[in-house]
């Protein structure tokens, strides 16, 4: 199974997420520093032995030929209860409509959202990896 982990992480997997018909956007700064957005997200990425990266992978610390999991999965969801003509004659008064999905992925090693974590990390030669998974959700009302 973690053979099949690496692989999807060297072939850039990606995954695409649909919240109430809407995509889940990514939002990520790569290693320039310049701020992107997607809408799909990577499970993780792969340093490779020379030290090359694909886009969204902006975790260094100098070490080459490593994996890291991207097992924190930080959701901001926002969400309106105003409904306009169109919707209001096929909803009730008291429904909602989200109007934005936003991620942000993170590689730690932790069973809590706690920054200060090293991520979670491993060699293509590694056979049995650890991996904790956290998912954290802000909703928002506007």
């Amino acid at each position: 199974m973690l053979e099949r982990l690496m692989k999807g992480m060297i072939l850039n997997y990606q995954q695409q997420w649909i919240l109430d018909n809407i995509p889940i956007m990514l939002r990520y700064r790569n290693t320039e520093n310049r701020e992107f957005s997607s809408h799909s997200f990577p499970i993780g990425c792969y340093v490779t032995k020379s030290g090359q990266t694909k886009e969204s992978c902006n975790i260094r610390d100098g070490q080459n030929d490593i994996f890291y999991v991207f097992n924190h999965l930080d959701f901001e969801i926002t969400y309106h209860n105003e409904l306009d003509k169109i919707w209001e004659s096929a909803l009730s008064e008291d429904s909602s409509r989200i109007i934005s999905a936003k991620i942000q992925v993170n590689s730690l090693n932790s069973n809590r959202c706690d920054r200060a974590n090293k991520p979670v990390m491993f060699q293509s030669t590694s056979k049995d990896v650890e991996i904790p998974f956290y998912i954290h959700c802000t909703i928002y009302k506007k």
